[in-house]
């Protein structure tokens, strides 16, 4: 099949509601195809599809097909028995699965993608930034949410085409790019390539398909990356690292509050003055990693450094969703325990001092089994961690059977660290109700539903805090307060208060 000419198609998606099938969608819109999409749910994905002109049908029916489809695209989640392909098929019209319908609308573009078990989301996200803001006007699709107003795709004009390359299942091999960035390579999608040396296989597959002229800018502090480079790359291979000697690192690296300031060294070149907003060190390998694909597009060392320091993050990356009386609540992503460590460290690094309740909801039940040792020992930076039940997803009933959260739980507290299980949301709000306290950081992680919690848990925050009128006023009120006794005092409104509720006061 040739490459997808959208203002002649006519492409239905199954499962639009995936943040990757709702990206492609969006962009097949803006270059002129005729769209149409079916989900389970309605979200505020498809929500923002229908705001652009998408009809989005609930359940999968047959007929909810059109007439004139040229094309159906699905989701990797949806089976050959769902009743929508099984009617395209019987009509003869193509089904292409989401990682084959986005490589071949990438054709005629110079490709750009980014993979890797962590940071493929903040890593493309940071290089479509900075291509626009480089005037390269760029098409770019991310597999997170940059904003509610900005999605995570947009059609652009110019010749680049940015995008996240997920693994799974072997998707990557269907994508074709001339720059290829990979973050790191570490055990994870055991489900599918059941044992690690599968896994770095199929990134050392992904790397040899790179063109000679093309160029390969991966991550010298991963020694399973720079094995795979050196096995694999048949183009000029450009290192980030922050440890390891690398052709582009940083120089004067300095660290406050979890924020990293640096220069970038590359070669002859140096990108000046780059401060973060982002948190943690991991952002510092991936502000790297952008970088050198900015040099390498021609922008300029000043637009980089400009671009970078301005770049605000991904929704549900460390995203602070509240703060009520001091006490802070925290969206984020990290379903793996690489992750979950550098979300942690973070949040030791930019709240000092606070203690830490993780809400972890477990994300798929093989993952959990086969992670079991690593995932008990990733939580010693929390005081302690809250597990709701595992979120199962691609796991067969057999799978399902053989792990709970509560083994989780047993696993993280012979650990060392305080772990209990509340099996619903609903529980889990009503604890941490009768159990948080003035300057805790709350954090909610997983990638499942519990997207979701954070918001319950900012509204439950509210209204505990609004019972407790002194307490949940802000510190800087405080003084005030203060100020107000005395000058009551003073007009001899009141009697003098004996010295020790004065203290008590302040």
């Amino acid at each position: 099949m040739g490459a997808i000419e959208p203002a002649r198609d006519v492409v239905h998606f199954v499962g639009v509601g995936g943040i990757g099938m709702s990206g492609l969608a969006r962009i097949m819109v803006a270059r002129g195809a005729e769209v149409s999409g079916s989900d389970m749910s309605q979200s505020t994905v498809t929500e923002g599809l229908e705001r652009i002109g998408v009809p989005i049908l609930l359940g999968h029916r047959r007929e909810y097909l059109p007439g004139n489809a040229t094309m159906v695209v699905r989701s990797a989640a949806v089976p050959d028995s769902n009743p929508e392909v099984a009617e395209a098929k019987s009509r003869g019209i193509p089904v292409l699965r989401y990682s084959k319908a986005l490589g071949m609308s990438m054709e005629g573009r110079k490709g750009i993608t980014v993979s890797g078990t962590h940071g493929k989301t903040t890593t493309t996200a940071m290089i479509s930034k900075l291509l626009c803001d480089a005037g390269l006007d760029p098409t770019f699709l991310v597999g997170g949410l940059i904003s509610e107003e900005k999605g995570n795709s947009r059609a652009g004009k110019g010749e680049h085409y940015v995008v996240e390359a997920c693994e799974y299942a072997e998707s990557f091999l269907d994508l074709k790019p001339r720059i290829a960035v990979v973050t790191n390579i570490e055990s994870d999608h055991l489900d599918y390539y059941g044992t690690f040396k599968r896994i770095k296989k199929a990134f050392e597959r992904f790397i040899s398909m790179l063109p000679p002229d093309g160029l390969l800018v991966t991550n010298a502090d991963d020694p399973e990356c720079m094995s795979a480079a050196i096995n694999a790359a048949q183009c000029r291979v450009e290192t980030f690292g922050i440890e390891a000697p690398a052709s582009v690192r940083p120089a004067s690296l300095r660290e406050r509050r979890g924020r990293y300031s640096f220069d970038v060294v590359a070669g002859g070149r140096t990108v000046r003055n780059l401060g973060l907003l982002v948190p943690g060190r991991h952002n510092v390998l991936n502000a790297l990693a952008a970088a050198a694909v900015g040099l390498s597009v021609g922008a300029s060392p000043e637009v980089i450094a400009s671009s970078l320091s301005e770049f605000e993050g991904v929704k549900r990356r460390f995203e602070i969703v509240g703060r009520i009386a001091d006490t802070t609540v925290v969206s984020d992503y990290a379903h793996h325990p690489t992750e979950i460590k550098a979300v942690l460290a973070c949040a030791r690094k930019t709240l000092p001092r606070r203690r830490i309740i993780c809400v972890f909801e477990p994300h798929q039940g093989s993952r959990t089994r086969q992670l079991m040792t690593e995932f008990a020992s990733a939580f010693a930076q929390a005081d302690e961690v809250v597990l709701p039940d595992i979120y199962y997803v691609r796991d067969s009933a057999d799978e399902a059977s053989k792990v709970t959260s509560r083994d989780l739980e047993r696993e993280i507290s012979a650990a060392g660290t305080r772990a209990v299980y509340v099996p619903t949301y609903e529980g889990i709000v009503e604890y941490l109700r009768r159990n948080v306290r003035r300057g805790d950081v709350i954090i909610a992680m997983g990638a499942g539903t519990i997207e979701r919690l954070p918001a319950r848990i900012v509204a439950m925050l509210r209204e505990k805090f609004a019972t407790r009128r002194f307490e949940a006023a802000p510190r800087r009120f405080v003084p005030k307060l203060v100020e107000q006794i005395m000058a009551r005092i003073s007009r001899r409104d009141v009697d003098p208060l004996p010295r020790e509720r004065m203290a008590h006061a302040t």
